[in-house]
C-alpha cells in the first residue's frame, strides 16, 4: 500500500461497523468507529501491522476487536464532550462578565456591551453547546457500560459476541456526525495504550486548534 495517499474503505453489508483495525493478540482485523460510512484513514495514524499467529483464537480476536473500538470510542466523545463544556463555560463566564461591567460603565458602553450581551446568548440558545456536551456524556455512559460488560463476561459465548455487536450498532446510530480528526487523534492515543504502536498522529501541529470545530 501506498503510504502517501490515504487508505480508502467501504464497510461490506455482512460486516458493518467493522473496517481495519488491530486487536491485542496479534491480529489484523476491521473495525469502523461509525457504521455505514465512507471512511478516509491517514496511512501515518494506522497501528503497525501484526502478523497472524498459527494458533489464534478468532473469538477471542473478534472481542478484542470490540474492545478497542468502543474503548476509542469512549475516548472521542471525552473529548467531544470537554470542548462543548469549556465553550459553554466561557460563553456563560463572558455573559456575566459583561452584564457586571455594564452597570459600571456610561450608557454609550452599556449599549455596546448589551449588544455583545444579546450575541453570546444568541450564540448559546442557536448552537446548545450545553446540549451537545450532555449528548456526548451519553454516549460515553453507553460504551463504557458496553466495554465494561464485555471485560465482566469470563466465558463470553457467540451469542454473547452478536448480543455485543448489535449493542453496539444501537449506540453508533444514535450518534451525531464523527469528526475525523478528533478520531483519528483518539485512534493514535489508544493504540498507543495498547501498545499498537502508530506512527504519528495524523492531524498537522497548525490544524490541532480547529480540529473540534472544522470536520476535516
Amino acid at each position: 500500500m501506498n503510504a502517501a495517499h490515504p487508505q480508502q474503505v467501504i464497510l461490506s453489508s455482512s460486516e458493518r461497523g467493522l473496517t481495519r483495525t488491530v486487536g491485542l493478540h496479534g491480529f489484523e482485523e476491521n473495525f469502523s468507529p461509525r457504521m455505514d460510512e465512507k471512511i478516509q484513514y491517514r496511512a501515518e495514524t494506522m497501528p503497525a501491522t501484526i502478523t497472524q499467529p498459527a494458533n489464534d483464537d478468532a473469538r477471542g480476536n473478534a472481542i478484542d476487536k470490540i474492545m478497542l473500538a468502543t474503548e476509542i470510542s469512549m475516548r472521542y466523545h471525552k473529548r467531544r464532550k470537554q470542548h462543548y463544556d469549556g465553550v459553554y463555560k466561557i460563553l456563560v463566564f463572558s455573559t456575566l462578565m459583561l452584564s457586571a461591567a455594564a452597570f459600571l460603565l456610561h450608557m454609550t458602553h452599556q449599549g455596546l456591551i448589551g449588544f455583545a450581551v444579546i450575541g453570546l446568548g444568541v450564540i448559546s440558545l442557536v448552537w446548545n453547546f450545553s446540549h451537545k456536551a450532555r449528548e456526548h456524556d451519553i454516549l460515553v455512559n453507553q460504551h463504557g457500560q458496553l466495554l465494561e460488560t464485555i471485560r465482566l463476561t469470563h466465558t463470553p459465548t457467540l451469542d454473547h459476541l452478536k448480543q455485543w455487536r448489535m449493542q453496539r450498532m444501537n449506540i453508533q446510530s444514535k450518534e451525531p456526525p464523527i469528526y475525523w480528526a478528533v478520531m483519528n487523534d483518539c485512534t493514535y492515543d489508544v493504540a498507543r495504550a495498547w501498545d499498537l504502536k502508530p506512527k504519528k498522529r495524523g492531524c498537522p501541529v497548525m490544524l490541532r486548534p480547529f480540529m473540534n470545530w472544522i470536520r476535516f
